[in-house]
């Protein structure tokens, strides 16, 4: 009986243990490389994270305005930025929703990227 309990057991941790998942491109995607933290741009670094993050359609763009915040152009997010929302949100603080929805946090060389450029000033460049 106990060695069947123990099977038993053993058969549900090892159900349990195999429903775990991780993505694999997220979890990896900086092996072997570095993130470039110098001479952040607004233009060059910053607008293709928020573009291909938050101002998606169906998030922060203008036809969609989720929670009435367009993040399209330098005004709209630096805005956001001096409110504290921007980025509040990216790192999950508790006074501000997580972003992006869903739990996942964006990547860490963009979080890394975007305080970077905030630190420096959040410039139009």
């Amino acid at each position: 009986m106990k060695v069947k309990s123990f099977l038993v057991i053993l058969l549900i941790m090892s159900v349990m243990s195999s429903c775990y998942y991780d993505d694999e491109q997220t979890l990896y995607q900086y092996v072997g490389t570095e993130c470039n933290t110098s001479n952040i741009t607004f233009t060059t670094d910053i607008l293709p994270i928020v573009k291909a993050s938050c101002s998606k359609s169906g998030c922060h763009d203008m036809k969609t305005a989720a929670a009435s915040i367009v993040l399209e152009t330098y005004t709209q997010i630096k805005q956001s930025v001096d409110s504290g929302g921007f980025l509040g949100s990216i790192l999950h603080d508790v006074d501000y929703s997580a972003m992006p929805l869903g739990g996942q946090f964006l990547p860490q060389c963009d979080i890394d990227q975007i305080k970077v450029w905030i630190d420096g000033g959040a410039l139009d460049n």
